[in-house]
């Protein structure tokens, strides 16, 4: 039998988190999917934040705060408009395959420290 871990919850399905969310008056919702590896968010409006928002928001932190070391690597479906804010910021970005390992095998060869997919 194969089992999906993801099926209807964490971050493959936001509505509960939203929910919960907006009940609570909460700052933010947080999901993870079944292994851990992907993230999605909810901020308190119940608006998705999806992991291009996310990886925006943590470089501008980190370079707002003189610790970004580097740029930031994306995918080929990093959305265009992240790479154009970041090259407003004059924050350096490159493009992997999609995949976790790829965009690893990137942040290693630039010798920087922060990356993510959509």
């Amino acid at each position: 039998m194969h089992l999906n871990i993801n099926k209807g919850c964490g971050s493959c399905n936001l509505e509960p988190l939203r929910e919960k969310v907006l009940e609570n008056q909460a700052d933010l919702g947080i999901a993870f999917d079944g292994d851990g590896d992907r993230v999605m968010m909810v901020d308190h409006l119940g608006n998705y934040v999806n992991g291009d928002q996310i990886l925006y928001l943590l470089a501008l932190d980190r370079h707002n705060s003189g610790l970004l070391n580097g740029g930031i690597v994306g995918t080929v479906m990093t959305n265009m408009a992240i790479e154009v804010g970041f090259a407003k910021l004059g924050i350096e970005f490159v493009r992997s395959k999609v995949g976790d390992r790829y965009v690893m095998e990137q942040l290693r060869e630039q010798n920087w420290h922060l990356g993510g997919e959509s």
